[in-house]
């Protein structure tokens, strides 16, 4: 979408101006960012960078031969961040769920646009990004990115490349062999996702060994080495190949870092009840405790014990004063002087909050469990220990999920298991914060955010992107179709076995596609097609465009989520879309009639927004227009 060409007689009117259609210019953002930092280092508009050295001093490494990352191609790779965006986003009702109440959301298309097209709307709220991207294992890389491809390129290159379905997290790659085509193809999606996060957002991305230690370069080159967080260990099979000759391998890797290394911890998962802990500690000072009677348990038979050393030779323990053991309890106070973590007054509390101290064997050392443990920091080797399943059951529970059986299409699918996904978002994420993943696959990261909202509670969302891949499959056509397919029936199943929840288990799905107005050509490009658009200036809008659509398409260009709520209504009989709570109305009507402007500007909206061809050409209606809203006390109005 695009604005009109500008009038031959500039507008002076500061009430009236078109709304930029553009996707975000991260570039521009970072430059206007500099310049109100260093204001002394701008010269006409540019960044003078003698003068930004200056200023900055020993901060600047201008040496030739540095540390770092580099590879054939990083250059485009960096550009592709800053190319625009030309399509949009397409409401598909007929493939969600809950359309118009539901907050998650589902982007079938390729995420490197999509990333861009979503940076106005979702710049710093997604509190998690987990990606499953292309491991680089030798198979066809299909993100092998043209940056100026069209969307009729892009379908065609979504097509089969080989017989038989590629994995689930998008695992076919072209030009797999090739580091720098893998590099690439990364480089400019992780600095986009690094603009969604925020402040104390986390990503989290799988990788096998094949990638490990360039992925690791990657993310300290975009996230800076300070935030790395952790690099955990997966178990991922139980079943390794039998016929490995050097090693069998069983794990995979999540790389952890966070946008803005943070003070805030990490939740694991609760200690089992029944585990001890023990009161000795070395480097402790001797101190004396004293047990009431009845508040030591243990399984020793019925028995006196005299005063006297006990203990270990680690530990020495010493009774000062007989004690008697039946039914379980020692029912006489115990007396002990030894290196003890607790002092008296904080046994005493720990009792009355529950503690449960216990004696073992005839040595007399102490332990304590709590009837409920805190959670504690996550461990970096992610097991069944953790509760976490393997590959196996992540197949498995995809084929139960969807009743595909033993289908050999699937057979090469790789998911990961719904728990991994729970363990990770559990451990970082509040009740209602945003998870995102732009390699969706199989939909896993989604039905994890489902799953744990209906076990935990609260109103997590998703945000999914996955790029429609042929599978070679009659049932799922693409991994896109199969992504949705697996949400819905993940949705089906949680509705089912909770009942009466109100818990939001909707999908809104959209399909990138281009944009529903007329590109505007830079006429240092194409002279030629600007003298075109000049002649045809007043026909913007591609036909066949829906209300519907076009109002997302300016909902994501003017900085608004596509859930945004958006009210109807009718207007001397024609169709207004109440956004931001009725504070901006839009008017998509074209021609647009003077009963219509001024029923909105009845609405006492902040702004209105309208269509730069529905005035037709008539500048009288478009300055008395203004000179209206001007009275009505409308400071923004906008047309595109």
């Amino acid at each position: 979408m695009t604005v009109t060409p500008p009038n031959p007689m500039p507008d002076s009117d500061p009430s009236r101006s078109r709304a930029t259609l553009a996707s975000e210019d991260l570039i521009t953002t970072r430059r206007e960012a500099i310049a109100e930092l260093f204001p002394e280092v701008m010269c006409e508009g540019r960044i003078d960078f003698d003068r930004l050295r200056r200023v900055l001093g020993d901060s600047v490494d201008d040496s030739e031969e540095r540390y770092g990352l580099s590879w054939k191609g990083k250059s485009k790779a960096i550009q592709a961040v800053r190319q625009p965006a030309p399509g949009t986003l397409v409401p598909d009702r007929a493939a969600s769920l809950d359309f118009d109440q539901t907050e998650n959301v589902f982007i079938e298309g390729d995420n490197l646009e999509v990333l861009k097209l979503l940076q106005k709307a979702y710049t710093g709220t997604v509190r998690m990004i987990y990606i499953d991207p292309p491991y680089n294992t030798g198979s066809d890389l299909l993100y092998s990115d043209d940056y100026t491809q069209t969307l009729p390129e892009y379908r065609a290159d979504a097509a089969p490349r080989r017989p038989g379905p590629p994995r689930t997290s998008s695992h076919s790659e072209a030009s797999g062999r090739r580091h720098s085509a893998w590099l690439s193809m990364m480089l400019p999606r992780l600095h986009l996702a690094r603009n969604l996060l925020r402040e104390d957002g986390v990503i989290f991305v799988s990788i096998d060994h094949h990638e490990l230690h360039n992925l690791m370069h990657l993310l300290d080159e975009v996230f800076g080495p300070e935030n790395f967080i952790e690099l955990f260990t997966w178990v991922r099979t139980a079943t390794p190949a039998a016929l490995a000759r050097k090693s069998k391998k069983v794990v995979e890797y999540v790389v952890c870092y966070e946008r803005t290394r943070s003070g805030r911890a990490y939740r694991g998962i609760e200690k089992p009840v029944q585990s001890t802990n023990p009161l000795l500690n070395r480097p402790n000072s001797v101190r004396e405790l004293v047990f009431p009677a009845g508040a030591v348990h243990t399984k020793l038979p019925n028995q006196i014990f005299p005063a006297g050393r006990y203990g270990t030779e680690r530990y020495a323990v010493d009774l000062l004063e007989e004690t008697a053991v039946a039914s379980g309890r020692f029912i006489q106070p115990v007396r002990l002087k030894a290196r003890f973590r607790w002092t008296q007054s904080y046994l005493e509390a720990q009792l009355a909050a529950g503690v449960r101290i216990s004696i073992a064997s005839p040595r007399l050392v102490p332990s304590y469990a709590k009837a409920r443990y805190g959670r504690e920091a996550p461990p970096n080797l992610i097991d069944a220990r953790v509760g976490v399943g393997t590959n196996e059951h992540a197949s498995a529970e995809l084929q139960a999920l969807l009743d595909v059986g033993r289908d050999p299409t699937f057979d090469r699918m790789h998911p990961k298991p719904t728990s991994l996904l729970r363990y990770l978002i559990d451990a970082v994420c509040d009740d209602d914060d945003l998870v995102m993943d732009f390699f969706a696959g199989s939909g896993t990261t989604g039905h994890a955010v489902m799953q744990l909202n209906a076990e935990r509670g609260g109103r997590r969302r998703f945000l999914l992107v996955q790029r429609p891949e042929a599978t070679g499959s009659a049932r799922f056509p693409t991994i896109a179709d199969l992504t949705r397919a697996r949400l819905h029936a993940a949705s089906a199943a949680l509705r089912a076995a909770h009942p009466d929840t109100a818990l939001d288990l909707g999908v809104r799905s959209y399909r990138l596609a281009e944009s529903h107005f007329e590109p505007w050509t830079d006429e240092r490009e194409r002279p030629a097609d600007l003298a075109h658009q000049l002649q045809h200036a007043t026909v913007r809008v591609r036909p066949g465009a829906t209300d519907w659509a076009v109002l997302t398409e300016l909902l994501l260009k003017t900085g608004r989520q596509p859930t945004t709520p958006v009210q109807t209504l009718e207007l001397e009989g024609t169709t207004v879309f109440a956004v931001d709570g009725g504070q901006t109305l839009v008017c998509l009507a074209d021609p647009i009639s003077p009963a219509v402007l001024r029923a909105m500007m009845a609405q006492a909206p902040r702004t209105i927004l309208c269509l730069d061809q529905a005035f037709r050409g008539d500048d009288t209606l478009r300055t008395n227009t203004v000179c209206e809203m001007r009275s009505h006390g409308i400071s923004h109005f906008r047309t595109v």
